[in-house]
């Protein structure tokens, strides 16, 4: 292998970059959990590790150190082969610190800081304090440090100086994933939501996601028979926001597994708003992806985040939706009724929200070919050596 990319979950982010490096390099290959995306190219390579279940804490811890000890065996037995390590699992860009080689860095999430940010550990826990002393060494030791937010990387500028740390956004499928009829809708079919202006939320219902917020907004809103509020997911707070559904009787909430592949380009569109969360904290550093799928198919957002967060920043730079308090309750709702009784709002912010989406598409998996293509090609020793510059 010329390149290897590790990702445990392997999200379609991920394999977009894999397959922007096939198109320059001889051998490339892609170490995940999952069996591959559609969209993976035939030239590149698959080495299966343990895949990621997020079904209990217990699960959670286990996998991750299986797909730690599995990436190490495959980074061992590749002396002479590149990695970009993305941070899933959380321990796996420690790695290289074992086995000298060239490495790069992609950080999806900062860990141990969000082990300190759930209160799963203290900022002082010697296991904390340890794994950040680690960190400064394996970052130091990268070539590439890339993140997906200015805030994430302002929050990682502890362990490297900040003009080390390169931010390329997230993006979504914007050929898969665009505006589509009602009328052609599947999903729309499938679960009677015709005439109805669908608020919907689909993704991990974690605990650094105010899902449960929502519900609380579909309470004000509950006495309109025509809005509809879509759930969609899985994850530690589910049953927290089922309790709360049933408790408070809510008919105007429908909340739905993760949906096949096959049906997201249909269930995504259904959304005549689409909705995403971040606790305050984590809403100061990241985006969440399933931003810029919402994006796609054309859906406002309404973000229940912090209103100095990046989410805030990305609406108001776009105009493609509003971001309130999570616990601005009233103001979400009242927001909601004024959007779907004017229509031709609805169609401004729609048609901002796919034109943005078009700056964040496939194409910019190309963006982290050429930053190490730039890192290579500076580098006269290792050109001397003969080492790959891309070409």
């Amino acid at each position: 292998m010329s390149l290897l990319i590790s990702d445990q979950s392997a999200s379609d982010l991920t394999t977009d970059i894999a397959n922007a490096f096939s198109a320059v390099e001889p051998r490339v290959g892609l170490i995940s959990g999952k069996q591959g995306s559609p969209r993976l190219s035939a030239a590149v390579y698959l080495k299966k590790i343990r895949a990621y279940d997020r079904s209990s804490t217990l699960n959670r811890i286990k996998t991750w150190l299986a797909g730690t000890w599995g990436i190490f065996r495959i980074l061992k037995d590749n002396g002479d082969t590149e990695f970009l390590i993305t941070s899933n699992p959380p321990l796996a860009p420690l790695l290289p610190l074992l086995r000298a080689r060239k490495f790069s860095l992609l950080i999806w999430d900062i860990w141990p800081d969000a082990l300190v940010h759930t209160r799963t550990l203290s900022a002082g826990n010697p296991l904390v304090r340890a794994w950040k002393f680690l960190n400064k060494k394996a970052f130091a030791r990268a070539e590439q440090i890339f993140t997906i937010s200015e805030g994430m990387a302002e929050s990682l500028a502890q362990y490297a100086p900040r003009e080390r740390i390169s931010v390329i956004p997230c993006w979504a499928d914007v050929k898969l994933l665009k505006p589509m009829a009602k009328a052609e809708n599947r999903f729309i079919k499938e679960h009677g939501l015709g005439g109805k202006f669908v608020v919907m939320y689909s993704g991990n219902i974690g605990n650094t996601h105010r899902v449960e917020a929502l519900v609380d907004i579909a309470k004000k809103l509950r006495d309109v028979d025509d809005i509809v509020f879509v759930i969609i997911g899985e994850g530690g707070k589910k049953e927290l926001v089922k309790r709360r559904v049933a408790e408070s009787g809510l008919t105007n909430v429908i909340m739905l597994p993760f949906q096949p592949r096959e049906m997201l380009p249909h269930s995504l569109a259904a959304a005549d708003v689409g909705v995403v969360t971040l606790d305050e904290t984590s809403s100061q550093v990241s985006v969440p992806s399933k931003t810029y799928s919402m994006l796609a198919v054309g859906a406002p957002l309404l973000c229940l985040a912090g209103e100095k967060s990046e989410l805030a920043k990305l609406v108001g730079r776009h105009e493609v939706g509003v971001c309130f308090s999570p616990d601005a309750v009233s103001e979400a709702a009242n927001w909601l009724r004024a959007l779907k009784n004017s229509p031709s709002r609805h169609r401004e912010l729609s048609a901002n929200a796919r034109a943005t989406s078009l700056l964040f598409s496939p194409e910019n998996a190309k963006k982290y070919v050429a930053a190490l293509r730039r890192a290579a090609s500076s580098n006269p020793a290792r050109a001397e050596k003969g080492e790959r510059v891309y070409a």
